[in-house]
Formats: structure tokens, sequence, C-alpha cells
């Protein structure tokens, strides 16, 4: 049912999942196409929005946070992720980035930790694992997923000697 506004225009409201969106026009036809856009969008969009590989959720975040965060760490942080992102999972057939955010389990975290270990410092793969935390921490506060499996991964303890005893 659309409703007329003060300042002219008609106004109809209609639920998606549960969530209430808003269309507006002068006519009812433009009402109409306005509706019938909008409803598309949605259903091409809806399974990115709702649960998005960790490559499209990281995107998004990294882009939101842009603003907040300098150049520097972006750019370090990009070539970490891009490290992170290409670990093949062989339990989820697929590399680390192209694994749905609420497919990850504590198991590929693992596999994660194992894989980067075999080439980089405890102390560089630890910091990897925070920033996957970070992300899905941050993904947990949206309401992206439900549970961070990071919170059960352990840092790992230094095993290579210290450069001042080298």
């Amino acid at each position: 049912m659309a409703t007329k506004r003060k300042d002219g225009r008609l106004q109809k409201a209609f639920r998606v999942d549960g969530k209430t969106y808003f269309v507006y026009g002068r006519t009812a036809k433009e009402l109409f196409d306005a509706e019938r856009e909008k409803r598309d969008l949605l259903a091409t969009g809806q399974e990115t929005r709702k649960n998005p590989t960790l490559n499209q959720y990281r995107d998004r975040w990294t882009a939101a946070r842009s603003g907040t965060v300098s150049e520097n760490t972006l750019r370090t942080q990009e070539t970490e992720y891009k490290t992170i992102s290409a670990v093949y999972i062989p339990s989820a057939a697929r590399t680390f980035g192209e694994i749905r955010i609420k497919e990850i389990t504590i198991d590929d975290l693992r596999t994660l930790q194992t894989e980067l270990l075999k080439s980089r410092t405890t102390n560089t793969v630890n910091s990897y694992m925070a920033y996957i935390n970070h992300i899905l921490s941050d993904a947990m506060k949206e309401r992206v997923i439900d549970y961070n499996p990071c919170c059960l991964i352990k840092t790992l303890k230094r095993t290579e000697e210290s450069a001042r005893d080298t």
C-alpha cells in the first residue's frame, strides 16, 4: 500500500527476509518500477550479502576502513592477505579466501596456521592469524557470522632464536 508524503511523492514499504525496504516515486507506475528494481537487486545480491566468501567480505571490510587507517597499514595488510588467502585448504577443496565466511571452521584455521608455518616464522604466522581474527571479529560484530572460530586458536610459541642471540 502506497502512502503520500508531504513532498508529494508516493512511498511504499515492503519486506524481504524480515527487513523493511522503502521505495519512492511520483506516480504509481514509478513506484511499481522502483519496487520491482529494488526486489531484483536484492534477489541478485542476496547470497553475497548474507554469506560472502572471505575474499568478498574482506574487500568490503577494507573499503569501510580505508578512511580510518593509514595507507601503509592497508598496504601491509593487503600483502599479508594475499599470502593468507592463497593457502589451499584440502578439507574445503579450495583456497582459504574462497571459503564462505560462515563455513570457516577451527580445522581450516589450524590447517592455515600449519601451512603458513612451513615457510614463515612463528612471529609472522601469529601476526597473520591475528589479522584473520580481526576480520572475523568484525564480521561477528556486524552479524555476518554467529561465532568467531579464531577465538580457539592459540598463538604459537616462538621457537626461533632472537636476533640479538645470533
